[in-house]
C-alpha cells in the first residue's frame, strides 16, 4: 500500500521514480501495475467529486461584491437605453451615437476586467488551493495576468469616475460625457502605456505555451479534468474555460482602435476633444504595433531555439576565415532570426534542398539527416556564409535564381540558390540586402560590448586584489585572535585557518557561512546589549544603596520626617487612585445601565416590528388567498364568457347564412312569378268549387288528395278582380278521350307518382286542345269537342308548371317550368319504349310533407 500511494502521489519526484521504476521492470508487471492504477484512481477521485465549490466562502462572497461593483451603472444594453426619452430627444443623431459607442467602451472594458478577475481569482485560485499543479508551471500558465489586471482596473477605474461625474445630481441617468480622449492618452502612454505593452507582449507571447501547459495537464491528469468541469459550472465564470479567456484577452487590445474610430467619426471636427481622440488612437496603433513586434521576436528567437535543439550536438561549421559554429551559437540568444525557408543549392551540375536561416549576422545552410539538423556541406564550401562582405546578384534569365558571392577574403566564394517561386526570390533578396546594411551597427554594438567586456574585465581584476588585501588582514588579526585566546584561556583556538575557503565546486559555501555569522554577530549583539543593561542596573542599584547608607547615618529625626512625608504621598496617591477607580466604577456603571435600557428598548422595538410583520405576513396572505380566488372566479367567467363567445360566433354565422339562402329564395321566387306573368296572360285565375274540375284529377297517377285546393290567386297577385275568365264547362263535355301512354313525362312525376302505379284516368280536353293534338298524333280520335275562348283550358300544356307547397313554417312556393312542351295521356301503350326512371325525391321536401299541384 505504501508503493501504491507513493506511486499515485501527484508530486513530480514520485513521478519521476515511477517511469524510472516502470524502465526496469517487464510489460506483464507494468500492465499489472497500470490497472492498480486506474483502480486506485477512481477511488482516490471519489472523494474529489463529492466536494463541491462553495460559493459562500468569503474569498467568493469577495469577489462577487467586487465584480457587482464593477457592473454598476452598466447593467442596461445601451446608453440610448439607459437614459430618458425625453433627454434622449433633445440630443442629435450623431451625440447619441457617440455616447452609445462610449458607454459600449466602457461596458466592454468591465467584461475585460471580469475575465481577468475569472482567470486570477476563481481558476488560479483554485489551482493553487488543490496544488495540482507545481507552482512554476501556475505561474507560467497565468504569465502576466496580475499586471493586466492591475492595469485594467486602474483603466475602468478613470472610465467610472468621468462617467459619475458627467451624471447630475437631479437626474443620474441623464448624463453626457464630453471629454473621453484625455483618459486614452493617459493610459498608453507614459510609464502606464510603457507597461501596458510590456505586459501584452509577454502574454501574448507565452499564449501558446500557456495553451499547451493547460492541454497537457488536462490530458494527463484526470482530477484537474474535474476540478475544471467544477469551476465551469459556477456562475461566475460563465461557462468561459481557461483557453476562451485566454483568447479573449489577447483580442481585447486589438478592440480598440475600432471603438475609437467610431467615436471620432461622431465627435465634431475641429475641436480639442476631436484632436485628442486622434492623439489616443495613434497611441494605441503605435501600442499594437510594439506588441506585435515583440511577439513576432519572440516567435522568431523560440523557432531559432527550436531549430538549434534539432541540430546534432557534434555537428559543427566551419566559416571562411576558420572560425567553427556550433550548435551553442543558435541557442545563446546572441543572434537573431530574420528569415528562414527551404531553398536548393546547385552546385557542379547537382542540386541538393537544404534549409537556410538568416541571421542578423551570418547565413546558416542546413540538411535535414535522419529527422535531425546538421550543416550542408557542398563542394567543400562552407555552410556559413559572413554578411559582412557579401554580394547579392541575380541570375540572368533566371526568375528563380540568385548569387551569393563572400568576398571576406582573396579567394571567393559563389553559391547559386534556387527558391520556388519570383516572388520568394524577391523576399530573399530584400532581407539578405537589409541584414547586410545593417551589420556595421552590430559591428559596433559588438565593438561596444567588448570595450564594456574589458571595463568589467578590469573591475574585477581590481576587486580581486582587494580581496587578497582583505584575505591578509583578517589571516592576521585571527592570527591576533589566537594568541589572545591562548594567552586568556591557555587553551589552543577551535579553528584553524581560514573559515571561508576558495572552492570552485561549492561557490555556495561562503554564503552559508556568512549569513551563519550574521545571526551569531545579531545574537552576540543582543547579548551585548543585555549585558550592558544588566550592567547599568546593577549600578544604579548600587548608586541607591550608598544612598540609603548614606541616609541612614544621619539622625533619626530627619529619618523620620521623610518617611512621614514618604507616608503621605503614597496616602495621597492612593487616596487619587481609590477616587479614580470609583469614578471609573461609576462610570461603568452608568454606562452598563444605558445599555441595559438601550437594550430593552431595542427589545421592545424588534417585538414591536415582529408583530407589525407577522400581522403584515397574516394580511398579505389573506389578500392573496382572496385574490387566488378571485382570479379563479375570474378565469371561470373568462372561460364562460369565451364559451358564449363561440357559440354567437357560431349562431352569427348560421344566421347570415340563413339570410343569404333566403334572399337567393326569394330572388328565385320573384324569377319564377316574373315567368308565371309571361306565360300567363291574365293572372286573375277564378276559384273552383269543385276541386276535382280544377286539376286534371286529384293526384296524377296516384292515390290521395289534397286537403284544400290551391287558388292561383295565392302565388300571383292578380291586378284586378273584374279580368275574372268565364267559367270552363265540365270536363266531360270539353275533354276527349285521349289514347293511353306507359308513363307520365319525367318533368311532370311526383313523389306518388314513383310509389304507386294507379289506373289509368281518362281525362277530357278542350275541343281546341284535341284540335292541336291530332297535327302531332295522328292516330288518335278525339269525340266532341267544346269550343271556349278567353278560358283556362286554351293553355297549352307546355305552359304548365308544377307549384310545389311545402307544409312547414314559413315555408315557400316553388315553380318549375318545363324544358319541353308534353301532353298528358292517361293510357299505357306496350308499343313505346319507356322512358328513363325518374329521379328520387328530395329527403327535405318529404319530410316537410310537400304537395305537388300541376296547373
Amino acid at each position: 500500500m505504501t508503493v501504491a500511494s507513493r506511486k499515485h502521489s501527484p508530486q513530480p519526484g514520485s513521478s519521476s521514480s515511477n517511469e524510472t521504476r516502470s524502465g526496469l521492470v517487464q510489460m506483464d508487471e507494468v500492465d499489472g501495475l497500470r490497472l492498480r492504477q486506474s483502480s486506485e484512481d477512481s477511488v482516490s477521485l471519489a472523494p474529489s467529486l463529492a466536494e463541491p465549490i462553495n460559493l459562500e466562502d468569503l474569498h467568493y462572497a469577495q469577489v462577487r461584491g467586487e465584480l457587482e461593483y464593477i457592473a454598476q451603472n452598466l447593467e442596461a444594453e445601451s446608453w440610448s437605453v439607459a437614459v430618458d426619452q425625453s433627454y434622449l430627444k433633445s440630443l442629435n443623431k450623431e451625440a447619441v451615437k457617440r455616447q452609445d459607442v462610449i458607454y459600449e467602451f466602457i461596458q466592454t472594458e468591465m467584461h475585460h476586467v471580469r475575465t481577468l478577475k475569472v482567470l486570477l481569482q476563481v481558476y488560479m485560485y483554485e489551482l493553487r488551493r488543490s496544488q495540482l499543479i507545481e507552482d512554476a508551471k501556475l505561474e507560467q500558465l497565468f504569465l502576466s495576468v496580475e499586471e493586466l489586471l492591475s492595469l485594467h482596473q486602474h483603466f475602468l477605474s478613470c472610465l467610472k469616475a468621468r462617467q459619475e461625474e458627467a451624471q447630475p445630481d437631479e437626474s443620474p441617468n441623464n448624463y453626457q460625457i464630453t471629454q473621453f480622449g484625455d483618459i486614452l492618452v493617459s493610459q498608453f502612454s507614459g510609464a502606464v502605456g510603457e507597461r501596458m505593452v510590456q505586459s501584452y507582449s509577454v502574454f501574448c507571447s507565452h499564449h501558446n505555451e500557456s495553451i499547451n501547459i493547460y492541454k497537457e495537464q488536462m490530458q494527463n491528469n484526470k482530477k484537474m479534468q474535474i476540478l475544471m468541469r467544477k469551476i465551469g459550472q459556477l456562475p461566475l465564470v460563465r461557462r468561459l474555460g481557461i483557453s476562451e479567456c485566454f483568447m479573449l484577452v489577447t483580442q481585447r487590445i486589438t478592440k480598440y482602435p475600432i471603438l475609437v474610430e467610431r467615436i471620432i467619426q461622431n465627435t465634431e471636427g475641429d475641436t480639442e476633444e476631436q484632436q485628442t481622440l486622434v492623439q489616443g488612437l495613434a497611441l494605441i496603433k503605435d501600442a499594437i504595433s510594439q506588441v506585435n513586434n515583440q511577439v513576432r521576436q519572440y516567435e522568431k528567437a523560440a523557432r531559432l531555439r527550436e531549430i538549434g535543439l534539432r541540430l546534432e550536438p557534434k555537428s559543427q561549421g566551419r566559416q571562411k576565415d576558420g572560425l567553427l559554429f556550433h550548435r551553442d551559437d543558435l541557442i545563446n540568444g546572441t543572434r537573431t532570426l530574420l528569415h528562414e525557408g527551404t531553398v536548393t543549392w546547385k552546385s557542379s551540375g547537382r542540386h541538393k534542398e537544404i534549409h537556410a536561416l538568416l541571421l542578423s549576422d551570418v547565413l546558416v545552410l542546413l540538411q535535414e539527416k535522419d529527422q535531425k539538423l546538421v550543416f550542408a556541406g557542398v563542394d567543400n564550401k562552407p555552410p556559413i556564409i559572413s554578411l559582412k562582405r557579401l554580394l547579392v546578384r541575380e541570375v540572368a534569365r533566371e526568375d528563380k535564381a540568385m548569387f551569393l558571392i563572400n568576398v571576406s577574403t582573396s579567394m571567393a566564394e559563389m553559391y547559386e540558390l534556387h527558391t520556388s517561386s519570383r516572388q520568394e526570390r524577391l523576399t530573399w533578396l530584400t532581407l539578405i540586402s537589409d541584414a547586410i546594411e545593417q551589420v556595421p551597427q552590430l559591428e559596433n554594438s559588438l565593438v561596444f560590448t567588448v570595450a564594456v567586456l574589458t571595463i568589467c574585465l578590469c573591475s574585477v581584476d581590481a576587486l580581486r586584489l582587494c580581496d587578497e588585501h582583505i584575505k591578509q588582514c583578517l589571516t592576521k588579526k585571527q592570527e591576533v585572535f589566537a594568541a589572545l585566546y591562548k594567552n586568556v584561556m591557555k587553551q589552543e583556538i577551535p579553528h584553524k585557518g581560514l573559515l571561508l575557503r576558495g572552492d570552485a565546486s561549492d561557490f555556495q559555501q561562503g554564503e552559508t557561512l556568512l549569513a551563519g555569522m550574521c545571526e551569531r554577530v545579531i545574537l552576540l549583539a543582543q547579548r551585548l546589549y543585555t549585558l550592558q543593561t544588566i550592567v547599568a542596573q546593577q549600578d544604579s542599584q548600587i548608586e541607591l544603596q550608598n544612598t540609603f547608607q548614606s541616609q541612614s547615618k544621619q539622625p533619626t529625626r530627619n529619618n523620620s520626617v521623610l518617611l512621614e512625608q514618604e507616608k503621605q504621598r503614597n496616602q495621597e496617591k492612593h487616596k487619587e487612585a481609590l477616587a479614580n477607580l470609583q469614578k471609573l466604577q461609576a462610570q461603568h456603571r452608568e454606562e452598563q445601565r444605558q445599555w441595559e435600557k438601550e437594550r430593552e428598548r431595542q427589545r421592545i422595538q424588534m417585538e414591536a416590528l415582529e408583530a407589525q410583520l407577522q400581522q403584515r405576513e397574516e394580511e398579505c396572505r389573506t389578500w392573496e388567498e382572496k385574490l387566488q380566488g378571485e382570479k379563479t372566479e375570474l378565469e371561470e367567467q373568462r372561460g364562460n364568457y369565451q364559451e358564449g363567445l363561440e357559440r354567437l360566433r357560431e349562431t352569427t354565422k348560421s344566421v347570415e347564412k340563413e339570410k343569404d339562402r333566403l334572399s337567393q329564395e326569394k330572388e328565385r321566387l320573384e324569377q319564377q312569378q316574373e315567368k308565371l306573368k309571361k306565360y300567363i296572360p291574365n293572372p286573375g285565375l277564378p276559384q273552383y268549387d269543385d276541386p276535382s274540375q280544377s286539376f286534371r284529377g286529384s293526384i296524377a297517377n296516384g292515390g290521395g288528395g289534397l286537403p284544400t285546393p290551391l287558388k292561383l290567386n295565392t302565388l300571383i297577385n292578380a291586378p284586378d278582380v273584374s279580368e275574372v275568365p268565364p267559367k270552363v264547362p265540365p270536363r266531360k263535355e270539353s275533354m276527349a278521350v285521349l289514347p293511353a301512354k306507359p308513363e307520365l313525362p319525367i318533368q311532370l312525376i311526383s313523389t306518388t307518382n314513383q310509389v304507386h302505379k294507379p289506373a289509368a284516368v281518362q281525362q277530357q280536353i278542350p275541343t281546341k286542345l284535341a284540335a292541336l293534338s291530332k297535327g302531332k298524333d295522328k292516330g288518335l280520335k278525339g269525340k266532341a269537342s267544346h269550343k271556349r275562348t278567353n278560358s283556362a283550358a286554351s293553355i297549352d300544356v307546355s305552359q304548365l308548371v308544377p307549384i310545389r307547397v311545402t307544409g312547414k313554417e314559413g315555408g315557400s312556393l316553388r315553380a318549375k317550368r318545363n324544358s319541353s312542351p308534353q301532353r298528358i295521356q292517361s293510357g299505357l301503350s306496350s308499343s313505346e319504349v319507356r322512358p328513363p326512371a325518374p329521379p328520387p325525391f328530395p329527403k327535405e321536401l318529404e319530410k316537410g310533407k310537400e304537395r305537388v299541384i300541376f296547373l
